[in-house]
């Protein structure tokens, strides 16, 4: 059942386009669709387990029935794989469907858009990943997948408890090209919230700011809502502790993007008692998982993309287990995306106590290339002591790189100037948490270069893979 604590539907200030018609509000063609699946969303996660699997599994059905039909790449692969559309899917027959990597995806290329595109679903909308594994890729959304998106948008401060009326702030990557570091300032939250809610204001400032003028402006601004990317929020955070900052209109900081640590949620929890709500999502099929209202951990979002957590063998991983992170497209039979091994790892978890039946994942682990490679072959994700450092040295900033199966190598950004006693200190926690058979550099960087969308990594290997 709900839980009367978190905001449903029927409470969203809706924006109308006819005057002296607030309540009941009397909402336009755009906004009907949005508040159909809004509405479908909010009841699926309350469903009884087996009535919410039976849906899943009658659209994978339809999905690759579609697929089977229309896409020449899954004519081919699906019928190399013994599959008829005219046979019951279970999970048996699900689990034999061939993943769809990422190399595949690249190289296919239009061979997975379909031949029949219904007219409802165009115009199509081209999204390219940024390409951080080397390995940029192209998909095609329908314009069906548009009022979904925007229906999670606003699912997700729903079930955080977000006042709509508040100021929603963000601190994020600009590609203006100018070197404009000045803020942005809107009447409302902006699209696609604006599209279907009456909401407060909104600011915007470049992440390219200084950290301490960041500071400035979050403290002037006393938002209701703060958003960023994690490594962004983790720099900010000693700033705002120095100058006495509380933050006292904050309900929650929002974090996307990057790999969050666990560390730096109990930073906030203990400098703020404010929680960071996290959300997960590729560039390929959008939202996958959002953050429960009552604990750490995430819920997969699967009437929107289905996922699977699988071990090297395919099978499904336990709770407690990391697996690679397998994803279905379910709203996007134009451009199918069926079980696409996104790069990702996730450690999956126990069913939550709070009701909701969509599935758990504890943590996203990141990619391939986030994974340490040891001597004796073994793949571990990284115990970099980053806390000991900060605790150590005057550090804002590190990065550590593999560079060999022996050897790495830590940037970092200081405070003041990088010491010889710095340098040993740091070398000192690294092998003492990662082992003394790592030959270990450190050097003194400026900045931590940023992928092109402005994300930014604390470990990547060089020898691990993409």
């Amino acid at each position: 059942m709900p839980d009367p604590k978190h905001r449903r539907v029927g409470d969203l200030p809706l924006r109308t386009p006819v005057p002296h018609l607030k309540y009941p509000a009397f909402v336009d063609s755009r906004v009907q669709p949005i508040l159909g699946f809004l509405y479908q969303l909010e009841r699926a996660q309350w469903m009884e387990a087996d009535q919410h699997h039976r849906l899943i599994l009658g659209q994978l059905d339809v999905l690759l029935k579609a697929a089977f039909g229309t896409v020449p790449y899954y004519r081919e692969a699906l019928g190399a794989a013994g599959y008829a559309p005219g046979r019951a899917l279970d999970e048996t027959a699900w689990s034999r469907v061939p993943l769809l990597t990422r190399e595949t995806l690249q190289a296919q290329g239009r061979r997975l858009m379909s031949t029949d595109i219904p007219k409802v679903m165009e115009p199509l909308k081209p999204s390219r990943s940024s390409g951080s594994t080397g390995m940029p890729v192209e998909v095609f959304h329908p314009a069906t997948k548009g009022p979904m998106m925007f229906a999670t948008a606003a699912l997700e401060p729903l079930i955080q408890g977000a006042d709509f009326g508040g100021k929603s702030t963000s601190i994020r990557y600009i590609r203006d090209g100018g070197g404009n570091r000045a803020p942005i300032n809107a009447p409302d939250w902006g699209p696609p919230l604006s599209v279907l809610l009456e909401t407060g204001p909104s600011a915007t400032l470049p992440s390219s700011v200084d950290p301490e003028q960041q500071a400035d402006w979050v403290i002037k601004e006393d938002p209701q809502l703060l958003q960023m990317f994690p490594s962004n929020l983790e720099a900010l955070l000693p700033i705002l502790k120095a100058r006495g900052a509380d933050l006292p209109g904050l309900h929650y900081f929002r974090t996307m993007g990057e790999q969050l640590p666990d560390r730096l949620r109990e930073d906030v929890r203990e400098q703020f008692g404010r929680k960071i709500v996290d959300v997960y999502s590729s560039q390929e099929v959008g939202l996958i998982a959002l953050q429960c209202p009552d604990h750490d951990h995430y819920h997969l979002m699967q009437d929107m993309t289905f996922t699977e957590i699988l071990r090297d063998d395919g099978t499904p991983c336990a709770p407690g287990e990391i697996g690679h992170v397998v994803v279905t497209d379910l709203f996007n039979p134009v451009f199918p995306l069926i079980r696409y091994k996104l790069g990702d790892f996730a450690e999956v978890g126990a069913p939550c106590d709070c009701g909701r039946v969509w599935p758990v994942i504890n943590r996203v682990m990141g990619r391939v290339r986030n994974l340490m490679v040891f001597p004796d072959g073994r793949r571990e994700w990284p115990a970099i002591p980053a806390k000991a450092f900060r605790d150590a040295i005057p550090m804002k900033q590190y990065q550590a790189v593999q560079t060999a199966i022996d050897k790495l190598h830590i940037n970092l950004v200081m405070e003041r100037p990088l010491t010889e006693e710095d340098r040993a200190t740091v070398i000192r926690l690294t092998r003492e948490r990662v082992g003394t058979e790592f030959e270990v550099t450190v050097a003194e960087v400026p900045a931590i270069e940023r992928s092109a969308s402005g994300k930014y990594e604390e470990f990547k290997s060089a020898i691990a893979g993409a």
